[in-house]
């Protein structure tokens, strides 16, 4: 193994284990919210987006498959915070929006995930903030199986 190798393994490694300590920490910090990070992401992207956007589409940005997703839309849907619409150019796909109810509560998770940002990068900077987004984009770039991501597409 060359040291190049080393560097790889342990770079992979560390973004496994950071992902997964993220993941936690949302969990504890919006637990009074009644959400997990399952269902945190889907409905904060279809919020950031302005609504309107296609399950493939959202999938695609998550990084799973369609009928994973599907369960956790018919979770948050139930929850009474997304709504499922018929999309005009193609009436066997569908749209998602955020319910006023979803609204509301997406600006008050999105204020807690900035101040939990801020913390956890408070001793980061500017540039190593944008050399980590680099490093990480063309990790998620070359993450394709069999000419596929995990989203199937």
């Amino acid at each position: 193994m060359t040291p190049l190798d080393k560097l790889h393994r342990q770079l992979t490694t560390l973004a496994l284990a950071t992902s997964r300590r993220f993941q936690r920490m949302l969990d504890v910090r919006l637990g009074d919210f009644d959400v997990t990070s399952s269902t945190v992401v889907p409905m904060l992207l279809v919020g950031r987006s302005g609504g309107g956007i296609n399950q493939v589409t959202l999938a695609e940005q998550i990084g799973v498959t369609g009928p994973s997703l599907v369960r956790t839309l018919d979770k948050l849907v139930e929850l009474g915070l997304v709504r499922r619409e018929s999309d005009p150019a193609d009436r066997r796909a569908k749209t998602l929006w955020l319910t006023d109810a979803g609204e509301a509560l997406a600006v008050q998770m999105e204020a807690r995930m900035v101040d939990m940002r801020r913390e956890i990068l408070a001793g980061v900077s500017e540039d190593d903030v944008r050399a980590a987004l680099r490093v990480h984009e063309a990790l998620n770039a070359a993450l394709v199986f069999d000419g596929q991501d995990d989203a199937g597409t």
